[in-house]
């Protein structure tokens, strides 16, 4: 049903069979006999909210969804409301707040709507929550730009004290992953004479 939702946000071609799965509508049956979905974020988000509701989301059609509203695509507004920011933020820390959360993009914005604060108008600024609760653990999941985030986050203090050999530590394990903000970062770290 997920990616359903994302045929239906995105306007793709379906290949025969290779979609539908546990949903029985038209749109279903289309997708699997193989034909062009034409982009409709509305249907997009029944299906992420059918994926949700079955119970057996791993947090990928929440995060469509959060992402949905982050955008202002379903309230219908040229210019994302604070409503749309509000509900993408509890959609994503809905995800990034279970324990067993596997998902880096939802722990990534999460943690990225602590770090912007009252900018957003979401929530309060808070950089060592942003840090801490999920740049870190999206980092230990692999994700090459949550470790770009925390190897900036140690080079400069931002929720930590500063730290250049754990900032270095992080900006290789990002290089190595192929993020080139990590790659600039520790070049940077390099060329100030820090490492």
């Amino acid at each position: 049903m997920a990616v359903l939702g994302y045929f239906y946000e995105k306007g793709l071609t379906t290949r025969g069979g290779d979609v539908a799965s546990g949903g029985s509508s038209s749109a279903a049956a289309s997708a699997s006999a193989g034909v062009v979905v034409s982009p409709d974020v509305k249907k997009a988000a029944e299906w992420y909210n059918s994926a949700v509701a079955t119970g057996k989301d791993d947090g990928t059609a929440t995060v469509n969804l959060a992402l949905l509203h982050e955008k202002g695509l379903l309230s219908g507004s040229a210019i994302p409301t604070l409503d749309d920011k509000k509900k993408a933020f509890e959609l994503f820390k809905s995800v990034a707040d279970q324990t067993t959360c596997r998902n880096a993009a939802a722990l990534i914005n999460t943690g990225l709507y602590y770090e912007k604060g009252e900018k957003e108008g979401v929530v309060a600024k808070d950089m060592q929550v942003a840090l801490t609760k999920y740049y870190l653990r999206a980092a230990t999941l692999g994700d090459s730009t949550a470790m770009a985030i925390v190897g900036c986050c140690y080079e400069t203090g931002q929720g930590c004290k500063v730290d250049y050999e754990l900032a270095a530590d992080y900006y290789v394990k990002g290089a190595m992953a192929g993020n080139n903000h990590a790659r600039e970062g520790l070049k940077r770290l390099r060329d100030s004479g820090k490492i």
